[in-house]
């Protein structure tokens, strides 16, 4: 079995058509967001850096949003156990 990373959904006309629509693309140039609830992918391509230099989540999606909510809840926790240990250790 053969994996590729090739999304058949790329050639989608109508997530194409959303991911050149520049309303979708929020924040500044650096490091723009998309969101695009007509986009049908969770990730698309990087903008930022040409074509090939990464992914990023598709906001708009109700997995992305559960996605960063895992990524915070995730983050708070570590940040916790860090400010215990080092409470517990004075």
């Amino acid at each position: 079995m053969s994996m590729t990373l090739y999304n058949s959904q790329e050639d989608n006309p109508v997530n194409r058509a959303e991911y050149e629509n520049p309303d979708n693309w929020k924040g500044p140039k650096w490091g723009p967001s998309y969101a695009s609830k007509t986009d049908t992918r969770l990730w698309v391509p990087k903008k930022t850096l040409g074509p090939g230099t990464g992914w990023q989540l598709n906001t708009a999606q109700p997995k992305a949003k559960v996605l960063g909510a895992i990524a915070v809840t995730c983050l708070l926790v570590c940040l916790m156990v860090v400010l215990i240990s080092v409470l517990w250790l004075q």
